[in-house]
């Protein structure tokens, strides 16, 4: 693995490698697809400390044992593209916060095109709750910080689920309203980022 090129982003033709491995018969069952990676990986980077790969890799693969790799050289590939798109992410919220975009999935609903949010969101949930919770409580346990957090939830938990189902079924127009709450999860992920920002 070449140490110097864990700062570059990932290609589109990267990130379709890594979703086709991720989606694999070579992972276990319980892996992350790719949009709840994404999730994941901006929790640990927008946290309130640094997790090694040792304690969060387990996690995305779904077992302690990992992927079976077909070779030395697969496995330093997948875990350099994990490596590189968790490092992209940290640095974009860094250099350029007001850019950040979440990696949603989009699929038709009733012939409109509806941003999939659950996915991303349970992968962020999981960074929180399953990485050192503890650390998170102080956030957990602020009034802002608890609005913040409560964006992302609602999409990833059932509790959320059924109360987005209520919301959106009582809109006048559910696609649009469904569409502005999946708009306010990167903007409370920057207020994340920049809470823990001032107190690391």
């Amino acid at each position: 693995m070449d140490l110097g090129t864990l700062d570059k982003p990932l290609d589109e033709d990267e990130l379709a490698e890594l979703g086709r491995f991720l989606a694999s018969d070579t992972v276990p069952e319980g892996c992350m697809d790719l949009s709840m990676l994404d999730g994941f990986l901006t929790a640990l980077m927008v946290g309130p400390s640094v997790v090694p790969p040792s304690q969060w890799l387990p996690l995305v693969w779904g077992d302690p044992e990992g992927p079976e790799f077909e070779t030395i050289e697969q496995a330093q590939r997948i875990t350099s593209l994990l490596l590189r798109h968790m490092n992209a992410i940290g640095n974009h919220l860094s250099e350029e916060p007001e850019s950040f975009e979440p990696m949603f999935y989009t699929r038709a609903v009733d012939g409109n095109e509806r941003t999939i949010a659950d996915e991303w969101c349970e992968g962020f949930l999981r960074g929180v709750e399953e990485v050192g919770f503890e650390s998170w409580r102080e956030m957990v346990e602020d009034e802002e910080g608890g609005k913040w957090l409560a964006q992302v939830a609602v999409f990833a938990t059932e509790e959320g689920w059924k109360v987005l189902d209520q919301l959106v079924e009582k809109a006048p127009d559910p696609d649009a309203f469904h569409e502005r709450l999946v708009d306010r999860i990167a903007p409370a992920v920057r207020q994340i980022h920049a809470f823990w920002l001032e107190r690391r």
